[in-house]
């Protein structure tokens, strides 16, 4: 046994090798078993585990701790571990070069089950003594910080019984860290030690610890898996404002860096005093509130041009500090506070003043602040604004000051329950009506107007809404522009919230209305049907709607827009359904066939309709209609449209007729393209769909019988008809995708019409939204690409200009990165489209994706780098489209700042000889670009 346990496995200690790992797992698996106690394991090593010799040592403490990992948590007794601790505890203060090891035996014991806590503080006091922490390497110091994280976890109770002693310990062990990684792990456990220490007076040392870190600077290396600075940065953050404690050091720290000059740090000090609101005690906020917010003021007036972020910030902080010490300050000491921010922006209230919206945003945070400070806000600024409002003549002005009324008017309603014209404040009360005043305006004024009056809702009394219901009406019923329309509609699910019965009568009423205005307020109802309290209302009035041959059209194309809208909502939808839409719809359809467009849009809000519902309502819509418009298809195959309605985005387990899938092929030879597109989308959504088995290989042979029958007489038919069907099996990774592919590829030379095939396969065109409910694997382009590539690799022939125009036109639908991977070997393609292929979409494509392998793997560009070059250069006089020129002009820049120098010295005279040709184009882009180019060849020089 000794023989076994002992010389195989300490004569060739490796961690990395298997068969050390191996060896390692048959002990530990000889002590699971009983063959063998883990004591009696740990005696056959003792020569090795109190050898003098620290090599050695080492060993014998490493197949402990491998032995160690291999057994189950709950295995070994407390006395097993409490004497393995004793041995490691005892070894820390040996030879430092056993120490890793040590480490790791320690982080693997405390993980067991039954490791015992009066350990503990023994252990911790052995590493406090004997391990200077940050004199170890980066992995070490990890092992530390890690044991310091799970016996906090498990053993709390020990830990505070060592006191004072417990955080100077782990003071002095983190004093210092340096490393990125150990950092963000450290700021993450400190906020489990700070909520269970108590620190004494040792408060302001640890806080002195980790304040040396703020703000974090530090910038990420290339090519590095390291946290980044805002990983940091938002770690540290709570483990500032850890403990109230920390609040007589914390904010004064914040002011000071607050005051720097870098962005960052601003914004780390801002975010620190937001933090700090939630956690010290109001007093430090009273006694420093005057310095935060003349230093808030000072960055919001210096930065509000410059830097809206900073001003965003520091707003909020303003906010966030008045609500800390206005809601609990019995004294009252705010007010003196705000009346101080008061007099300071007070002179700024005028609308001719640079500073006026500043000033307002200032004034209308601090207001935000609490209950408390609104009232006192609103009580000094509202009865000056109001009689600048009336003082200024000028429309513009006027309404900025109006703006800012309506916003102190939106800090009243946060806070108070009395909506009723704002009687506390008469001026505000007055606010509502200088709105509907506003009204009256040009276009521009009137948005603004309907914005504020959507604020205001709430607080609209009754004669003030009866004067709104009207123009809203109005403004609903004419054609306002998008602009306006929205703030109109906006207003309107604002009244609607509130006031629905009177905004039902008012405003959305049918009585009296044209066709062209029924169509507006059915678009203005749209707006309310995703609101759950609106959605019966909203889908009685479709319903009625499209049961009068008069108002059906118009009913059809606002559910259709308003299931477009509301995609992700299926409640308008599902209550839709329910009321028996869709039998309205189809008999609709299918008696309109002849008005291409409405018998469309019924296709489309069928399959909003239906797509959303459960297998049960899918079934049964199948089961009442299907077999009607299929009859109905047979005679007239633009009711294909109606077919695509019902099946198109159906579940997969919702069977649908097989002939269906026969009609469908036999409309794709169809003369009308429209129809023809239907039905091959269709017959592709079937395939997609249809579940495995001998069924659907028979029909895929019989559909390719028919498909060789048809190449004779209808190949612009045909051509598509197998390219969808090739996607359909392609998106399902069905065996015969790839067959299906091949035998369109084989084609290329003898069918122009192969090219449009290849880019239906690897477009998006294919509708694949969730409620579709697709069979489609991940990838199935990339794999379609895979195959393509190849293929054309093996049958491209000189000469054949077909087969680089093939690779061409899928290029740009294949990501950057799949380019990237497929580079060396279609990099000859490449080359040749660059030279022959005369399609500007297909070059562009390409040189985009060059463009991105320049910048990721300038390798693989420097290896053909004079071929690229030649092409490149002479694509920057690319007649037909300024595009490519510039594309070509931008690559030729990148190649400059990404390549090697040395292997651009050669071409240097060349490529500056030729883009001073392009100074010369008609377009002004391109000679921009040129010149951009030009500077950056003639930096290659001076960067070697």
């Amino acid at each position: 046994m000794e023989q076994e346990y002992t010389i195989d496995l300490l004569e060739n200690v490796n961690v990395e090798d298997p068969a050390f790992k191996q060896m390692c797992w048959e002990v530990a698996e000889d002590i699971k078993n009983g063959i063998v106690t883990f004591m009696d394991f740990i005696l056959l090593l003792n020569k090795f585990l109190t050898n003098d010799s620290p090599l050695k040592r080492e060993r014998g403490i490493t197949v402990v701790n491998e032995v160690l990992k291999k057994l189950p948590p709950e295995f070994m007794t407390s006395q097993e571990i409490r004497a393995i601790a004793e041995y490691y505890t005892a070894n820390l203060s040996h030879h430092h070069q056993g120490l890793p090891c040590t480490l790791q035996g320690i982080l693997t014991l405390i993980e067991f089950e039954n490791f015992p806590g009066e350990c503990v503080p023994d252990l911790l006091k052995s590493i406090f003594r004997n391990v200077s922490c940050q004199q170890q390497q980066r992995a070490d110091r990890y092992k530390i910080y890690c044991i310091f994280h799970i016996l906090s976890v498990k053993f709390q109770a020990e830990l505070v019984s060592m006191k004072l002693e417990y955080v100077h310990g782990v003071m002095n062990a983190i004093d210092g860290e340096r490393d990125p990684k150990n950092l963000l792990f450290l700021f993450k456990w400190l906020r489990i030690f700070f909520s269970f220490v108590s620190l004494g007076h040792l408060s302001e040392d640890m806080f002195e610890t980790i304040a040396c870190y703020f703000p974090v600077d530090y910038t990420v290396p290339v090519n590095s898996n390291s946290p980044t600075r805002d990983d940091l940065a938002e770690a540290l953050l709570p483990c500032l404002c850890a403990i109230p404690d920390f609040g007589k050091y914390c904010i004064p720290l914040a002011l000071e860096k607050s005051k720097a000059l870098g962005k960052v740090a601003i914004l780390d000090s801002l975010k620190l005093l937001r933090k700090g609101c939630l956690v010290f005690e109001i007093s430090l906020y009273i006694d420093s509130a005057p310095e935060i917010c003349s230093q808030l003021l000072q960055l919001i007036f210096s930065n509000f041009k410059n830097n809206p972020e900073v001003v965003t910030e520091s707003l909020q902080v303003l906010s966030d500090v008045i609500k800390k010490i206005s809601e609990q300050d019995e004294n009252e000491q705010y007010k003196a506070l705000l009346s101080n921010i008061i007099d300071t922006v007070k002179g700024n209230l005028l609308p001719a003043s640079n500073l006026f919206k500043t000033s307002i945003k200032i004034l209308v945070n601090a207001a935000l602040g609490s209950k408390n400070s609104t009232n006192y806000v609103l009580q000094e600024i509202v009865p000056l604004l109001s009689n600048v409002h009336q003082m200024t003549i000028q429309e513009l002005p006027k309404v900025s000051v109006l703006k800012s009324l309506v916003e102190l008017t939106e800090c009243y309603l946060k806070y108070h329950e009395d909506f009723n014209g704002c009687k506390c404040f008469p001026e505000l009360a007055r606010v509502p009506s200088l709105c509907l005043d506003l009204l009256k305006s040009n276009i521009n004024f009137k948005k603004e107007a309907y914005n504020f009056l959507t604020v205001l809702v709430p607080c609209l009394s009754t004669n003030e809404r009866l004067e709104l219901y009207p123009r809203l009406k109005n403004s609903i019923l004419i054609d306002t522009g998008p602009i306006l329309e929205k703030a109109v509609l906006d207003c309107l699910k604002a009244l609607a919230k509130y006031y629905f019965d009177e905004v039902k009568e008012k405003v959305l009423s049918f009585d009296g209305l044209d066709c062209v205005e029924v169509d507006r307020i059915l678009h203005a109802q749209s707006v309310l049907g995703h609101l759950r309290e609106h959605r019966d209302y909203v889908s009685d009035s479709f319903l009625h709607c499209l049961r009068s041959s008069k108002y059906a059209t118009t009913a059809v194309e606002n559910i259709m827009m308003m299931l477009r809208e509301t995609v992700n909502d299926f409640g308008i939808a599902e209550a839709l359904v329910e009321k028996g839409a869709v039998d309205i719809l189809i008999e609709l359809g299918l008696s309109n066939g002849d008005d291409i467009n409405s018998v469309r849009n019924i296709s489309e809000t069928l399959q909003l309709l239906i797509g959303p519902q459960k297998k049960e309502i899918q079934e049964e819509i199948v089961i009442r209609h299907l077999q009607i418009v299929y009859s109905h298809t047979l005679r007239s195959e633009n009711n294909i449209m109606m077919l695509n309605g019902i099946i198109f985005r159906l579940r997969r387990d919702v069977n649908v007729m097989d002939n269906v899938l026969e009609l469908s092929f036999t409309i794709t030879n169809s003369c009308d393209e429209y129809y023809a597109g239907e039905a091959r989308e269709l017959l592709a959504n079937l395939i997609n769909k249809y579940q495995n088995g001998e069924l659907l290989n028979t029909h895929l042979s019989t559909l390719k019988q028919k498909c060789l029958q048809s190449l004779n007489t209808q190949v612009t038919n045909t051509v598509p008809t197998i390219a969808w069907i090739t996607k359909a099996l392609l998106m399902r990774n069905h065996p015969q995708g790839i067959p299906w592919l091949d035998w369109l590829l084989g084609m290329i030379e003898k069918y122009t019409e192969v090219l449009d095939g290849l880019k239906i396969i690897m477009n998006d065109s294919y509708d694949s939204t969730p409620n579709c409910h697709f069979n489609i694997m991940s990838l199935y382009k990339q794999k379609a690409f895979t195959f393509i590539s190849n293929r054309i690799c093996e049958i491209y022939k000189e000469g054949k200009t077909v087969y680089l125009n093939a690779m061409g036109s899928i290029m740009e639908f294949i990501s950057a990165k799949v380019f990237l991977i497929h580079f060396s070997k279609i990099s000859r393609i490449i080359l040749l489209c660059l030279e022959k292929n005369n399609e500007p979409e297909i070059l562009q494509a390409i040189l985009s994706k060059i463009s991105f392998i320049a910048c990721d793997q300038p390798d693989l560009i420097e290896s053909h780098l004079e071929d690229f070059l030649t092409r490149i250069l002479k694509l920057t006089l690319y007649k037909q489209k300024m595009g490519v020129r510039i594309a070509a002009l931008e690559t030729l820049t990148l190649f400059s700042q990404k390549l090697s120098v040395y292997r651009l010295i050669p071409s240097k005279t060349e490529v500056l000889t030729h883009l001073n040709r392009c100074l010369d184009d008609r377009k002004r882009l391109v000679r921009q670009a040129a010149t951009q180019a030009i500077s950056s060849w003639y930096l290659v020089e001076a960067s070697e």
